[in-house]
């Protein structure tokens, strides 16, 4: 009989405690729901500190973790976020919190959970009262910016050393792929980068008749070199390929500025 009400003591313990830590928001976001959580987190941080902080410079916002609700659809984001005063940049700000925003960006809501001691003076001095930002439609492009940031999985790197390393270059111009070809593709470029002075590469995909301005992450690439070298595979076993043999498998392009290259195959 003992070992019966033991046994069930251990189990109400158990309820009681599952009780006192709440119901889980969701599962943890996969990789292209962090890019469109982040996306939108980002848009919000600069909206809460424009609306209720008067603004401010050199936003930097941590998305600490991620959880999205397949059942309701929503998406829970902890958030850290900087940023120095909008007249007097020595004046440095932080606040953490909850953010929390329907599948599209819409229905968002910020609530602080930490406020730094220049976010308070700034708050007594301004009258303003804290507690939950209702921050409406976030972000009508967020899920664009997701699909592109993990579209082109870009993967810059600096060679460390050879024929084309340490050239130094002026603003450059823009570089545009357009793949003309009916099947996706996945594309390295080998190119002077006029922010570095160095020849880089980067790897990028392309849907069928997809075409944009190479970016890393979230800054145009540019050159003021008219010389690039490209390599490109089809990515659904269609066998299609562009190459040659003038730097490894790339093939050398000569263009007139800015560089527009079009990819075509034959069906």
């Amino acid at each position: 009989m003992k070992l019966k009400e033991q046994k069930m003591k251990m189990v109400l313990a158990g309820l009681l405690a599952a009780l006192a830590a709440g119901p889980s928001f969701g599962s943890s976001c996969s990789s292209y729901q962090s890019d469109k959580a982040q996306a939108i987190s980002e848009r919000a941080a600069r909206k809460i500190v424009d609306d209720s902080y008067s603004g401010g410079q050199d936003i930097t916002v941590t998305m600490k973790s991620c959880e999205y609700n397949s059942y309701s659809e929503k998406f829970k984001t902890e958030l850290d976020i900087y940023w120095n005063g909008a007249f007097m940049r020595s004046n440095r700000y932080n606040i953490e919190g909850v953010l929390t925003f329907d599948s599209d960006g819409s229905g968002a809501e910020f609530s602080r959970t930490y406020a730094s001691e220049s976010v308070k003076k700034f708050q007594r001095n301004s009258g303003i009262a804290a507690g939950v930002i209702v921050l409406g439609a976030m972000a009508a492009a967020a899920e664009e910016e997701a699909k592109e940031k993990q579209r082109q999985e870009n993967q810059i790197f600096t060679p460390t050393s050879g024929l084309y390393a340490g050239i130094t270059s002026n603003l450059g111009q823009d570089i545009y792929i357009r793949n003309e070809c009916s099947h996706p593709i996945r594309m390295a470029l080998h190119f002077l980068s006029s922010d570095t002075g160095s020849w880089e590469t980067g790897v990028w995909r392309f849907d069928a008749g997809e075409g944009y301005f190479l970016r890393n992450d979230k800054t145009r690439i540019r050159t003021n070199n008219k010389v690039i070298y490209l390599f490109a595979k089809s990515t659904d076993g269609s066998g299609k390929e562009w190459g040659g043999n003038d730097y490894g498998k790339f093939r050398k392009l000569n263009r007139d500025l800015p560089i527009d290259v079009r990819l075509t195959c034959a069906d």
